[in-house]
């Protein structure tokens, strides 16, 4: 038998997980009984091997898909930020550490079994004690934060107890004779474990409301340590009273009172909790069990289905919706294309499908979102008769639909992940895509070549131009009208200044503090994106550069209260260094957009994020094809503030969009199409043949070592064409 086993983990990241490691004790346990196993990352598929084979899928916080054409087993060690019953149902078993889930999806009528962590018993064991090792009374090894407060550990040290602590985080949060070190090395943990006489497992929070026990808990027990754990519902060790679980700081206190009573535990005494622990809990057993399981899937010849295969019993083909028509929401325009899309699956799977009809034109138009690319090559699909390799075709569009009306349909429990207006779209978008419900860069996603910029110097002449330049300011905050009013002041040439805003009151104070402005009231929809490249296209045919500014204010985070002040001191710094940037668009032909230096507080999160297949969409509708850069070569002005020859940006401002294309305001942190058209500003400058060049005024001290500074107009042109400021 041979196990393909997957963990949560990037490749890029194995050695940080802690699910890795757990798959590395269960290969190497499965290897000792005569099985086989390959150990892959997230998003890895299995490669074809001799013989019989499953695919185990350790879940964490993110739920795979099973692999079509080959049995799947789920292990769920850990809650999943998103598992609904019907994307479960595609494993033929799931295994829980939870009980109380496991009985749950077993009653939804799955088969779902209880399998608890479990500890390698050759690296955790009482011999594993260095001879010279100090007796620790009582011990906690792991990380402190925020969202992890460690309560047993805190009202074990509060209690008077002496507490050893090892992790980071905890500085300032317990007394310094407590903590002694931020670090164990894992070839030191087990003989930290063996030397203790009681060991702390406080859970995560999550862990706890699942009713998941760690495998903290059994690498100690292995170790001969008691352990006193967070009350776990729904997990029972009968053979095992070492391990208890204390409810209230009451009970913690008894509980460690009554293990430090009397003498230490002698060997003999470890070395039969050692034992027992390793019958219940231990790889060795656990490996066992799963070549069992894994031999009736075999037998029985159950696999996971693609979503998209040939059978003899093919659907009615669907009338076609236009794929620019779409729901006023997200969520639902969304919901309507998989549904269309799982349709024309359907009706071409069988042999000698009916080709389809083209759609009608549109009668209405709503939200673009991030399921129009994949219905329009289902689409393209139906209405090919003379259309070859389907499967390949449809396989993609189809299994993202299936995901996407899993996680919608009733019963799903989609409200967990899907209830907060503000993370709705984005976790469509990525349950859609298969991919963890966390923000965090993609693998080899590089950050210094982001760094690179110019150094403004000064130039105290003005710039001679043909046509003034305009400048879009949206301020949904009109308070901070004062604070522009200042920075515009300081352009030394002919300017037209374009306002946008949300009400009327708002428009009737901005008119106070910048007279001259023309001033329009627009819907709150699309962030200042809307009202720059829809509200005010028209505006945009009079001038030949532009500046788009806007009121940035990102209250989901206060690590970016200085991004407006940073954007500000590298668009408008001083007069002389804004000349500068004049003359730069009048001497160099290729400059398409002049962009503030990243700041640095987002520069994790300048690349695609939720937001490539809205883009997808637009890169259509601009004519681009699927001509899109990887988030390697992704190069854009984050947070839409930059100067641009009109020419470099004319695309956007020809898309004919409005309003109702944008979702309604909720929050949204990424997957809009206002966040996919911050991005697309620098495709579309690319696809003009035009550079954009990222820089900073002199005030700027961020990233000097990658600040690049020219004394001429002609070196920055050489520069820019030998592509020294966006290589990767």
């Amino acid at each position: 038998m041979h196990f393909h086993i997957t963990t949560n983990s990037t490749r890029a990241g194995a050695e940080r997980w802690g699910d890795v490691f757990f798959a590395r004790d269960l290969a190497e346990a499965l290897a000792l009984q005569g099985a086989q196993a390959t150990i892959l990352t997230r998003g890895e598929d299995p490669k074809p091997v001799e013989g019989p084979a499953v695919h185990l899928k350790i879940n964490g916080p993110h739920l795979e898909d099973a692999t079509p054409g080959i049995a799947n087993i789920s292990w769920m060690i850990s809650p999943a930020t998103f598992a609904c019953p019907q994307m479960l149902g595609r494993f033929q078993l799931v295994l829980s550490a939870s009980a109380r889930q496991a009985a749950d999806l077993a009653r939804s009528g799955l088969d779902a079994r209880l399998m608890h962590q479990a500890t390698n018993t050759r690296r955790f064991h009482p011999s594993h004690r260095p001879a010279s090792a100090e007796t620790i009374p009582v011990l906690f090894v792991g990380a402190y934060a925020p969202r992890a407060r460690r309560r047993l550990v805190t009202n074990a040290i509060k209690l008077g107890f002496d507490v050893h602590v090892h992790g980071p985080g905890w500085q300032g949060v317990i007394p310094d004779r407590c903590w002694k070190g931020e670090r164990v090395p894992p070839g030191q943990l087990p003989g930290l474990y063996a030397s203790a006489r009681v060991i702390l497992n406080s859970h995560m929070p999550t862990m706890i409301e699942q009713g998941i026990m760690s495998n903290r808990s059994f690498d100690a027990l292995a170790a001969g340590a008691v352990v006193v754990s967070d009350l776990i519902e729904g997990f029972q060790a009968p053979d095992i009273p070492e391990l208890m679980q204390a409810g209230t700081t009451e009970e913690l206190g008894r509980m460690l009172t009554a293990a430090l009573q009397g003498p230490p535990a002698d060997m003999q005494q470890r070395l039969d909790l050692h034992r027992r622990v390793a019958r219940d809990f231990g790889f060795d057993g656990v490996a066992g069990r799963l070549i069992a399981m894994a031999g009736d899937l075999v037998a029985a010849g159950t696999v996971a289905p693609f979503a998209f295969a040939r059978g003899p019993d093919p659907q009615p083909m669907p009338d076609l919706v236009a794929p620019e028509r779409s729901a006023r929401e997200q969520q639902k325009g969304m919901a309507q294309a998989a549904l269309q899309i799982s349709r024309i699956a359907a009706a071409l799977a069988g042999p000698e499908p009916t080709p389809a009809t083209p759609p009608a034109p549109p009668e209405t138009q709503g939200v673009i979102h991030a399921l129009m690319a994949d219905l329009r090559i289902a689409q393209a699909a139906a209405m090919d008769p003379h259309a070859t390799d389907l499967t390949r075709t449809m396989e993609r569009p189809a299994a993202r639909a299936q995901r996407l009306l899993e996680a919608v349909a009733k019963g799903s429990g989609a409200h967990h992940a899907l209830q907060h207006p503000a993370q709705r779209d984005a976790n469509m978008i990525r349950i859609m895509r298969n991919e963890p419900l966390w923000h965090g860069s993609p693998d080899h996603y590089l950050r210094d070549p982001l760094k690179r910029h110019l150094r403004l110097w000064p130039r105290r002449a003005p710039v001679p131009l043909k046509r003034p330049v305009g400048v879009f300011l949206h301020l949904y905050y009109d308070e901070l009208a004062p604070v522009f009013a200042d920075r515009l002041s300081r352009i030394d040439a002919p300017m037209r200044l374009y306002v946008s805003t949300d009400t009327e009151a708002k428009a009737a104070r901005l008119k106070q503090v910048l007279p001259d402005a023309e001033i329009r009231v627009m819907a709150n929809r699309g962030r200042d994106i809307c009202p720059k490249f829809v509200g005010f296209a028209d505006r945009h045919d009079d001038h030949d550069i532009v500046l788009h500014l806007h009121g940035k204010r990102s209250v989901h985070s206060d690590r970016l209260d200085d991004w407006l002040t940073h954007n500000l001191d590298c668009l408008l710094p001083r007069r002389d260094e804004i000349n500068r940037i004049l003359s730069m668009f009048d001497d160099i032909a290729q400059l398409g957009i002049v962009a503030p230096v990243i700041f640095r507080n987002v520069i994790g999160a300048a690349h695609w994020g939720d937001n490539f297949d809205i883009a997808r969409e637009v890169a259509h509708r601009m004519g681009l094809g699927d001509a899109l850069p990887d988030d390697t070569r992704l190069r854009f002005p984050a947070g839409s503030m930059f100067w641009a020859r009109v020419d470099a940006i004319r695309p956007l401002l020809d898309l004919g969009l409005t309003p109702d294309h944008f979702p309604p305001e909720l929050g949204q942190v990424d997957g809009t199409l206002a966040h996919a058209i911050e991005r697309m500003i620098g495709v579309c400058c690319a696809a003009q043949d035009l550079r954009m060049l990222p820089v900073a005024g002199r005030g700027v001290n961020q990233f000097k070592p990658f600040q690049q500074r020219r004394t001429c107009n002609g070196d920055v042109r050489a520069a820019l064409l030998a592509g020294e400021f966006d290589e990767s």
